[in-house]
């Protein structure tokens, strides 16, 4: 497999396309392409980027194929943060958000790597009612909830930020 390839198979596990690749790393689309064809070689501050923001090692971007570091090294990086009117605990592969908006408390879930987190799950709980909402996305992508929130589940963290503080 040559570096062209595993670029390409990051980018593909990702989801990402070769614009929001390039973007992610201050590159072009046409630049992430000539490289997944080998006919350019990224810098290795570039291949080094690239294995922080995908949980691989730089080994395995430039020699053996794309590993993640689950196996070899026990790591737990948590950050933990207010923004607004939110708490947020965010690690390298999910978030979880809780807000209080004084009579309505929210949490969310979000899942992915670094700044690619999207919404698996929203729960919603009304101080005066005593009601819950919720939308989730099982295991196999189904998608459970009780009320109009489930077309956001699959959304980037980013985005939702802004939409779930508009919501009543």
């Amino acid at each position: 497999m040559t570096l062209g390839n595993r670029i390409l198979e990051l980018r593909a596990r990702s989801g990402l396309s070769q614009e929001d690749f390039g973007e992610l790393f201050g590159t072009t689309r046409q630049t992430v392409s000539r490289r997944e064809l080998d006919l350019a070689i990224p810098e290795i501050r570039k291949i080094v980027q690239m294995a922080r923001t995908f949980g691989v090692t730089t080994d395995s971007i430039i020699c053996d194929g794309i590993s993640t570091f689950d196996g070899a090294f026990k790591r737990f990086v948590c950050g933990i943060y207010r923004k607004k009117n939110a708490v947020i605990a965010d690690t390298e592969r999910i978030a979880i958000v809780y807000r209080d908006g004084g009579e309505i408390l929210t949490s969310e879930l979000y899942e992915g790597l670094q700044q690619n987190k999207a919404l698996r799950g929203f729960a919603e709980f009304d101080l005066r009612s005593k009601k819950a909402k919720y939308a989730y996305s099982d295991e196999s992508g189904n998608i459970i909830s009780n009320f109009s929130a489930e077309n956001y589940i699959g959304r980037n963290f980013e985005v939702m930020s802004s939409i779930f503080r508009k919501f009543p």
